[in-house]
């Protein structure tokens, strides 16, 4: 997963090698599915940009995207969320990317129970899912971490004998 930190907005977008570039990357994912379902989950919670449109000169030149209709993006795009306001998604983003699921569980969670309590059911049901499928990512990246490390020793100690 790359994040385009060197842009104004930046964007979260699958790759599928690491370049020489002032972009910040994240893995290993089991497969390109874990990718895009990482990449999509960050969408629904963190309302990341997904257009390529040049921000901060495009800023009003046209309509918001079916994103921001979905309430999966700020609109960037209109000036509908400042820079430092984006830049604390992307940092928020970042940390998740890292491995760091505490802090958005408990957000999750805490939305869940404020929906139940003003019987928004649906709303409720929308946070479960979240939450259910961070879990889920966060297993998947666990066993990778792991089938890495794993790798990693048996090469080492592969080149220890040879």
């Amino acid at each position: 997963i790359k994040v385009t930190v060197q842009e104004n907005y930046p964007r979260v977008l699958f790759a599928s090698r690491i370049k020489r570039d002032k972009n910040k990357y994240f893995g290993p994912y089991t497969s390109a599915g874990a990718v895009k379902d990482t990449i999509d989950l960050i969408q629904k919670i963190y309302k990341i940009r997904t257009c390529n449109r040049n921000l901060p000169k495009d800023i009003g030149k046209e309509r918001p995207c079916l994103y921001y209709q979905i309430k999966q993006c700020d609109a960037p795009c209109q000036g509908y969320i400042s820079r430092e306001a984006y830049q604390k998604s992307i940092h928020k983003v970042m940390n998740f990317l890292n491995g760091d699921y505490k802090e958005v569980l408990s957000y999750l969670q805490e939305k869940m129970m404020n929906a139940a309590q003003a019987m928004e059911f649906e709303q409720a049901a929308l946070y479960r899912d979240l939450i259910q499928s961070v879990n889920h990512i966060s297993n998947k990246r666990s066993i990778a971490l792991a089938w890495r490390t794993r790798t990693s020793l048996l090469w080492q100690r592969h080149r220890k004998r040879v």
